[in-house]
């Protein structure tokens, strides 16, 4: 299990993150091994990403679960990322592209 601190590390406090600053967080990246970063850093990103570029009901729905690591993004090679609950699949979120100006759907 990822420590809680380290998965929602630049979220804000409000979000239950810790609102870290990015030369902070990349310091303490760089002292994980590469395969506890990537892993560390897939349910950071996304719970980032739900953090800042969603409605207050994704917010709502995705992030207790995401910090508290009972739910694990799997992304499937495609836009889609495949939400993982205590083992068993929740959905399937479409991300939609930056240039499209659009936000992450549900």
């Amino acid at each position: 299990m990822l420590a809680p601190s380290l998965s929602p590390a630049r979220l804000a406090e409000s979000a239950g993150g810790a609102e870290l600053p990015a030369l902070t967080y990349g310091l303490m990246m760089e002292q994980l091994s590469p395969v506890v970063a990537i892993a560390v850093l897939r349910q950071e990103v996304t719970a980032t990403r739900i953090g800042f570029d969603s409605t207050p009901e994704q917010r709502e729905r995705f992030l207790p679960d995401l910090i508290d690591v009972r739910m694990l993004p799997i992304p499937d090679g495609t836009n889609q990322i495949l939400m993982l609950i205590e083992g068993r699949e929740l959905t399937g979120i479409q991300a939609t592209r930056p240039s499209s100006g659009a936000t992450s759907a549900a």
